[in-house]
């Protein structure tokens, strides 16, 4: 049985009908006229209080994963940030005129995600709250797009094992003899490019399908994991 979500005011069937709800709010709209008009006091109202509720049930959207960990503001969502995405995405120049229509299709393109769906993302919880902090305002590792995650991993390595300018010498024991110190750098000189974005390493980028970018994923957070428990256990050097 479907259990009622009651937020303030609103009240919804399920999360379906809550993130449709949510999708509404952020959609021009006509309002009885024949021509759209855009954002309304009462759809600020209902977007407050649902994007509140879905960061407390640890849900991001995939298009926009830092949205809801940042509880980004109404107008800021809705007009500036969905406008820009498109502008980038379909190919519109920087004074072009974004279409309401595109708009209202992106917005209800969007997909709503849940931290807990990801079972490839079973970071401990201390080291979840470390790597958001080092992910510079991206929020948490899976909730970032995977370029992102990629960036986020390689400088939580950098953080972990840099002092002073250097990089310490790990003990062969930390992977169990899989992995070395070289095999780390070769992933921090790797996964670089992930970190800047001038046009030659967007050029780059373009090299790694999706399949290397996960296992990639997937690598640096072994290490990341291994490298965080043993420095906590004293068994890293």
């Amino acid at each position: 049985m479907k259990q009622l979500i009651r937020l303030s005011n609103y009240e919804y069937e399920d999360i379906e009908t809550l993130f449709a709800s949510f999708q509404e709010t952020l959609k021009p709209k006509r309002n009885g006229t024949k021509e759209f008009s855009d954002l309304t006091i009462e759809d600020e109202k209902e977007y407050t209080e649902i994007i509140k509720w879905l960061k407390d049930k640890g849900y991001y959207i995939k298009q926009f994963p830092n949205a809801i960990q940042r509880q980004q503001n109404f107008k800021s969502f809705a007009y500036d940030e969905i406008r820009s995405y498109i502008r980038v995405n379909k190919g519109y120049g920087a004074s072009d005129p974004i279409p309401w229509s595109e708009r209202r299709e992106l917005i209800t393109n969007l997909k709503l995600c849940n931290r807990s769906d990801h079972s490839s993302f079973n970071v401990n919880k201390d080291l979840d709250y470390i790597i958001k902090d080092i992910s510079n305002g991206r929020g948490y590792l899976d909730t970032q797009t995977v370029d992102d995650q990629l960036a986020t991993l390689c400088n939580c390595i950098e953080y972990f094992l840099k002092e002073k300018k250097k990089f310490k010498e790990i003990s062969p024991d930390v992977f169990y003899g899989f992995l070395d110190n070289d095999d780390l750098k070769r992933f921090r000189q790797d996964t670089q490019i992930f970190r800047h974005a001038t046009k030659d390493i967007l050029e780059e980028r373009k090299l790694w399908n999706d399949n290397k970018k996960k296992f990639y994923i997937r690598l640096g957070i072994n290490m990341v994991t291994e490298i965080y428990q043993k420095n906590k256990d004293s068994q890293l050097y």
